[in-house]
């Protein structure tokens, strides 16, 4: 038999960003015969760097290893933040960095400090140990793709060519009862962008058409998301989430092809006493054409 649930009302959100709208959060009646021995769980690595951070390229390349051994269920983030980040002078003029991947990188947010950097699922915050060195990656993410999903995100749109905008939902299938705060979070990701990377193991180091692979470049959704839990979801409910966001011209001073933009959305634990905060319960990633 189907589960309706009323948790959540019917509430209206309006966000304060001319190209973002999220519009009900919608509960729709449960799946009475979840499936997550087909529906695998999906691994978030943040790759923390800086275009004049000779000893981040290692990172990248790990990641991408990764990627290219399990597929569509490792989603990689590579987040310019941090001093090497910065613009300065040629050929290190592009202007990486968003106002989300600060946040993350900071001291608010997970203290980074330093490139490379990077967490996997954001494991161990808030110690020292969300901070995972690129050399170990393999091991954590070996053991974590064989584990079954606790939920599910599935993410369908369209998008208008001539307004570059999405339209589209994000429907979080749950396989366990989940009972706090948790929230959702969506951002954009342009992949193969070719500029200038310094890496200390190539002569010349100053490599002109390096290729930056899955870049962040905004946030859809607020930095620490929206709330998409708040008090109690059954296994076997779902909530459909709407949204909306225009893909601008330019990030930065870097020029967006929507050709190679991706949406990846996550959601995670909010509740600050329990021991998983922060850490991430699924991923999704999805082309936007």
């Amino acid at each position: 038999m189907k589960h309706l649930h009323t948790l959540f009302g019917l509430t209206l959100f309006f966000f304060v960003s001319c190209d973002y709208v999220k519009s009900p959060v919608q509960n729709t009646s449960g799946n009475p015969t979840p499936g997550p021995e087909v529906e695998r769980r999906k691994i978030l690595i943040e790759d923390y760097t800086g275009h004049r951070c000779g000893t981040c390229p290692p990172a990248a390349v790990m990641a991408q290893q990764l990627h290219d051994a399990y597929g569509e269920q490792v989603v990689i983030l590579s987040v310019h933040a941090g001093f090497l980040s910065t613009v300065s002078s040629a050929p290190y003029t592009n202007n990486f960095t968003t106002t989300v991947g600060d946040t993350w990188f900071g001291l608010t947010g997970f203290n980074l400090v330093v490139t490379p950097s990077g967490m996997i699922n954001r494991l161990g915050f808030p110690t020292a140990a969300h901070n995972i060195p690129w050399g170990a990656w393999t091991s954590f993410v070996d053991t974590m793709v064989t584990a079954l999903p606790d939920a599910y995100l599935t993410i369908d749109h369209t998008y208008n060519s001539s307004t570059r905008t999405i339209t589209g939902t994000l429907k979080t299938k749950f396989y366990e009862n989940f009972t706090g705060l948790y929230k959702l979070v969506m951002v954009l990701m342009q992949d193969s962008i070719i500029a200038p990377q310094l890496d200390n193991n190539a002569i010349p180091p100053d490599v002109m058409t390096y290729m930056h692979r899955h870049v962040l470049r905004d946030n859809i959704t607020p930095a620490w998301g929206d709330t998409l839990i708040s008090t109690t979801v059954m296994a076997g409910d779902s909530i459909i989430t709407p949204f909306n966001y225009t893909i601008q011209n330019t990030y930065g001073n870097i020029a967006c092809d929507d050709t190679k933009c991706h949406i990846v959305a996550f959601f995670y634990d909010d509740n600050s006493a329990s021991p998983t905060y922060r850490q991430v319960i699924q991923a999704e990633e999805v082309r936007v054409r």
